[in-house]
């Protein structure tokens, strides 16, 4: 979306005689993503529980190994 917003914006001031590059714009309306609240619980929710969830730990020990036998120490 971003990019799409910058090349309308890039035709719109220069026809089609203009290069794509990114900077920061003094004026956060102005921004590409401007129309975006990334403060919006509901945009961003699923990332911040993606990335601070469960994680997988492999032991390179066993990894490939079969299931170790269950014994009566274990029950």
């Amino acid at each position: 979306m971003a990019i799409a917003e910058g090349v309308k914006r890039g035709i719109e001031e220069h026809g089609d005689d203009f290069t794509f590059a990114s900077e920061e714009v003094e004026d956060p309306e102005q921004g590409a993503g401007a129309w975006f609240d990334s403060e919006d619980p509901a945009h961003v929710e699923w990332y911040e529980e993606a990335t601070t969830g469960a994680q997988t730990t492999i032991d390179p020990e066993r990894q490939g190994a079969a299931p170790a036998a269950e014994t009566s120490e274990d029950r």
